[in-house]
């Protein structure tokens, strides 16, 4: 992949997993975190890069890692330990 590609693939699968882990649609989602469901389209399609602001909502929306979302988001690095 290039420096100019994006892939949120990582950091959706996340996501989907944590979403589908709790029960609820992916309007639901984007509802509980207050973003709309044609941004998040355009972050799962790739059209977008996963922005910090969008990843914080979902975060807490999700009840998810808010540091391990940003490092599958490339917001952050990756923490070296993990495999």
């Amino acid at each position: 992949m290039s420096d100019g590609e994006i892939d949120n693939s990582e950091a959706v699968a996340l996501i989907s997993e944590a979403r589908c882990k709790i029960g609820i649609t992916e309007y639901e989602m984007c509802k509980r975190a207050g973003i709309g469901q044609g941004s998040f389209s355009n972050v799962k399609r790739n059209r977008r890069r996963l922005r910090a602001e969008m990843a914080r909502k979902l975060a807490y929306a999700l009840e998810l890692p808010m540091v391990r979302l940003f490092e599958l988001a490339g917001i952050l690095p990756r923490d070296g330990s993990q495999g």
